[in-house]
């Protein structure tokens, strides 16, 4: 029945003004930023999935983290609204498993992958966001256990200044300015925003700040990013029972980082540095610190170089890493270990480029766990402009995070004894780009050994991280795009199965591993009218393994002048009950009303 209203609703949409007309770029041929062979994302041998900067700006999402729910086979748990905070996974992983990058460079935090979401940058400064989903760690490395998130900044190309409010229900209001300067090569953005809550102690603050400075000398292109993001919150429920209504946590989270492209002859060059640094303090009872309190400081240096040589029917990759962690605790201790990367790819182009041949592997060593060898081969077969049919299969790694090893508290105690996770992961799919028209189907497995999860065997024992000797993840995925370019609107929507296999002969409670989404679909309609006006409504149905099932339905409409734009969009318009964990109950409806000068 929901499925029938959704596609009435769609229906009644298009017999209006249908005689207006929407402009309907296609996809051009975006080179995925894998860092050494950049292959267009149309001839991958991968699922991927590429979100355009006008995508970001039209669904009605308050944040990036929000705006990844709408799309196959990625799971994205909130615990806080709005982005504050939330856990990520893609096609039955945990959050530990998926790896962000902003620009190519890894945003690993070394004490948990709760802190992996925590972007220094703003939609507005976002001009695209590619997903790579299977296994990736041939190539980005270990963390890329599932797939890999790249947060793509907008360069400095076109002259704009903008300005942005909004305000909300639950005393939610933001501000935001960015500015993008070509003749100075700069581009920043600043943003505030805070809410009340829509219960009590679920109140935030989020500060973010960016910059990207681009410059040129005569044989390379330079660029220097900066973020920074603040986040004070309400934790109700984040780690502890929500019976203990006082738990609150703050989080600082910097980036900085130097990349350099060249080209010399044949090869590319592409070296660079970062640093990210992580600081997250947890208090159990807001004004009473002294009664429990964490502090954990985390740091990431890195440096890394990139290249490529090109010849006619052949491209070589080769990539070396190295990185420093470090993280100073109150609970979990003074930790610190390297890891040191090579990549290797071998681009093999057969039959006028009709075949695609990709072997390649990564050899990753950790001072505390030893080296690993992740091979991996990518084929694919394009017997035509729309057609692409590929398959691939690797193996990938993880480590565990200190919090997996040393974490302690009163309801949890962490494992120093873990061995690293691994699985083995294989996919089929096909792919299918006209015009007007856009399709995917894949299917896939993966054979994890070692999985990590938080478990126990009673419901009064502590959670405590074991390893299982298998996890097994099989599943479907299938998408569908249609814009018409005669008539005024896009219509898309996906659809994900995942099935999880748990290999042991006990019975425990899992946390993370068997709390997957089985079913998933989401459907995404945008209609243009009378030249200015925008409507985009979005539809969710998620089915989850451990929680009831629930639809949510999200809607935002636009209306553009020359110099300013207003807006308004409700989430949760039906006002669905439902938790994406399975402490935390998520927000009712919710408005938000601005307006965008610029």
């Amino acid at each position: 029945m929901r499925f029938i209203l959704l596609f009435m609703g769609l229906l009644f949409s298009q017999m209006l003004t249908a005689q207006d007309s929407i402009s309907t770029r296609q996809l051009t041929e975006i080179n995925v930023t894998d860092n050494r062979l950049s292959i267009p994302f149309r001839e991958s041998a991968h699922a991927i999935i590429v979100i355009r900067q006008e995508q970001i700006q039209a669904y009605p999402a308050h944040s990036t983290v929000e705006l990844l729910q709408h799309f196959a086979g990625i799971d994205v748990r909130q615990r806080g609204v709005h982005g504050v905070q939330a856990d990520i996974s893609l096609r039955g992983s945990s959050f530990e498993q998926v790896l962000i990058l902003m620009d190519g460079i890894p945003l690993i935090d070394p004490q948990t992958g709760h802190h992996s979401l925590n972007l220094p940058i703003s939609k507005e400064s976002i001009q695209r966001i590619e997903i790579i989903k299977g296994p990736a760690a041939r190539i980005y490395g270990p963390n890329a256990f599932a797939g890999a998130i790249n947060i793509v900044t907008k360069p400095t190309k076109k002259h704009q200044v903008s300005a942005t409010f909004e305000a909300g229900d639950f005393g939610l209001w933001k501000g935001q300015v960015y500015a993008s300067l070509p003749k100075s090569g700069t581009s920043i953005s600043l943003s505030t925003q805070e809410s009340n809550g829509y219960k009590y102690n679920t109140d935030y603050q989020l500060t973010n700040g960016f910059i990207r400075q681009d410059w040129h000398t005569k044989q390379a292109h330079w660029k220097l990013l900066g973020g920074m993001t603040s986040r004070k919150f309400g934790a109700n429920g984040f780690y502890a029972s929500p019976k203990f209504k006082d738990q609150y946590e703050e989080i600082q989270t910097s980036v900085v980082a130097l990349q350099m492209t060249t080209k010399r002859g044949k090869w590319d060059f592409s070296p660079r540095l970062y640093w990210r640094r992580n600081q997250d303090m947890y208090l159990f009872i807001r004004l009473k610190p002294e009664v429990y309190r964490n502090m954990h400081i985390s740091q990431n240096f890195g440096a890394e170089l990139n290249t490529k040589y090109k010849h006619h029917h052949w491209t070589t990759g080769i990539g070396l890493s190295a990185n420093r962690y470090l993280i100073q605790s109150n609970n979990l201790g003074p930790h610190e270990r390297t890891a040191l990367g090579l990549f290797l790819e071998e681009r093999i182009q057969l039959f006028d480029n009709q075949l695609d041949i990709i072997p390649g592997l990564n050899l990753h060593y950790y001072s505390d766990f030893g080296a690993r060898l992740f091979p991996g081969l990518d084929i694919g077969w394009r017997p035509n402009k729309a057609w692409k049919a590929y398959a691939n299969i690797g193996y990938t790694w993880r480590t565990p995070s200190y919090t997996d090893l040393f974490y302690e508290s009163q309801a949890n105690i962490g494992n120093p004894n873990l061995a690293p996770e691994s699985a083995l992961t294989i996919e089929a799919g096909t792919k299918y780009h006209q015009k007007n028209w856009s399709a995917s189907l894949a299917i896939f497995h993966r054979d994890g050994k070692n999985i990590i999860d938080w478990t126990k065997s009673v419901d009064t024992a502590k959670w405590q991280p074991n390893n299982f000797n298998q996890v097994i993840a099989d599943g479907l995925e299938t998408e569908i795009s249609f814009h018409p370019s005669a008539l005024p609107f896009r219509l898309s929507a996906n659809y994900t199965y995942i099935q999880t296999d748990l290999t042991t002969t006990e019975s425990v409670l899992s946390r993370y591993a068997l709390n997957n989404l089985k079913h998933q679909f989401n459907s995404d309609f945008d209609f243009r009218f009378a030249q200015k006006g925008r409507l985009n409504i979005s539809y969710r149905y998620l089915d989850r393994v451990t929680l009831p099932d629930y639809d949510l339905w999200d809607a935002k409409i636009s209306w553009t002048f020359s110099s300013f734009a207003i807006f308004a969009q409700a989430n949760n318009l039906l006002n669905e009950s439902y938790t994406e964990t399975n402490l935390v109950q998520m927000p009712g409806r919710w408005f938000v009303a601005g307006i965008r000068f610029q």
